[in-house]
């Protein structure tokens, strides 16, 4: 990551130790921006959308959900993404975080923080969050 040199690259940030809900704001850098390639003329909605996708991609492929899931604050990150993804960008998540049984066992499972994220694992697995029954099965066989 980028260090911030000036005030002007940050966009908008809520309070450090605040759950993020909806409506709130993110702390997104200027470079950021441009990653994610947002649309000035797009509606919030598909913004938004755009932005989840982006996540949910960028945490799958860097294997970041791991580590976001043990940490106090990323594990609500995690959690509220898997409560707010359409239902193939949660298994992009879901897919990172069981990738590697053993990290999945001895890190994840036994964090004080990541097991709060396999329990909604396994609620969205159980209340019907992912596209097919069978990406349901496979979360909870692993996870179970």
């Amino acid at each position: 990551g980028g260090r911030v040199v000036n005030v002007n690259d940050i966009v908008c940030f809520p309070n450090p130790d605040k759950i993020l809900s909806q409506g709130d704001r993110l702390l997104v850098l200027c470079p950021d921006l441009k990653r994610l390639e947002v649309s000035q003329t797009a509606s919030a909605s598909s913004s938004y959308a755009v932005f989840l996708e982006a996540l949910a991609s960028e945490l799958g492929r860097q294997r970041k959900a791991v580590e976001l899931a043990k940490d106090k604050n990323g594990c609500h990150v995690i959690q509220e993404a898997l409560k707010a993804l359409a239902p193939s960008l949660k298994m992009v998540l879901v897919r990172s975080l069981m990738s590697d049984a053993t990290v999945l066992l001895e890190q994840v499972i036994k964090s004080q923080h990541g097991i709060h994220v396999v329990k909604e694992c396994l609620f969205q697995a159980f209340y019907g969050g992912f596209e097919s029954g069978q990406e349901a099965s496979e979360v909870a066989e692993t996870l179970l």
